[in-house]
């Protein structure tokens, strides 16, 4: 019985654990999307960054630096 107990408040846990990281990404998503509406006006003005100066900047990864 308590063995039960334990499996199901893990079960909660996971599923709160779950949810906290789906709203992080969320949440990321949403700053890097901001950052590039940013960069796009730089670009109209013609302040070009590189993908690598880009990827410095927003602190992220792109497929070239993994």
């Amino acid at each position: 019985m308590e063995q039960q107990k334990e499996i199901l408040n893990l079960k909660e846990d996971v599923s709160s654990l779950k949810e906290a990281v789906e709203n992080l990404t969320i949440l990321l998503n949403r700053k890097l999307i901001n950052e590039l509406y940013k960069e796009v006006e730089n670009i109209k003005n013609g302040d070009y960054l590189t993908e690598k100066e880009f990827a410095e900047k927003h602190k992220i990864k792109t497929l070239q630096n993994l």
